[in-house]
């Protein structure tokens, strides 16, 4: 997979669009049998797992994400996706036991309000969820953008406090401002 680049409208410069990168991050990933988009926006993260994975939840609280979502995987004829129209910190009504990987792609949904975003408690809550149902060798992606910065703190901070048994990264473009980034996460 090749990483595409951005311009940037204010400087015309280049710039790697991170959610490539956080695809290439997930080709690294052998095996994936069970995988959740925790945020399933427009449908694009949650498209690239059905090809990679052997079966994907897809979790969003508006409608529209998983109607918009729910089209394109039809049009498709994928078949191994199941979308789930609540928050994602209701995982384990859904999910108990063996994700392989996850991916969240935080904010807000591209077109939409942008009154309407995640917020870092039911991230949070949500993560904490994920990370116990998560198998040994397990991936977690996280990607954050600089417009809510309760959130990038809360979830910074919460991952850096993990225990021993999971490696946390962070990901990002050090020489431009304001730019998104990720959080790799790795259980042992």
């Amino acid at each position: 997979m090749e990483l595409h680049e951005l311009i940037i409208p204010e400087t015309g410069e280049k710039m790697i669009k991170i959610t490539d990168l956080a695809h290439k991050l997930i080709l690294e990933k052998e095996d994936i049998k069970i995988s959740v988009d925790m945020t399933v926006g427009k449908g694009f993260d949650t498209v690239f797992l059905s090809e990679v994975s052997d079966f994907v939840y897809g979790f969003d609280i508006q409608k529209e994400a998983i109607d918009f979502t729910n089209k394109i995987i039809e049009e498709k004829q994928i078949k191994n996706v199941r979308l789930i129209n609540d928050n994602h910190k209701n995982i384990s009504d859904y999910i108990t036991k063996g994700i392989d990987l996850a991916i969240y792609n935080l904010g807000y949904l591209p077109g939409s309000s942008k009154e309407i975003k995640t917020e870092s408690s039911t991230t949070l809550f949500s993560l904490q969820k994920l990370l116990s149902l998560l198998n040994p060798g397990g991936l977690v992606i996280i990607v954050l953008y600089p417009h809510n910065l309760d959130e990038i703190n809360s979830v910074r901070e919460y991952c850096s406090s993990l225990p021993i048994d999971f490696d946390s990264l962070e990901i990002k473009v050090l020489n431009r401002t304001n730019s998104p980034f990720i959080i790799h996460i790795k259980k042992r």
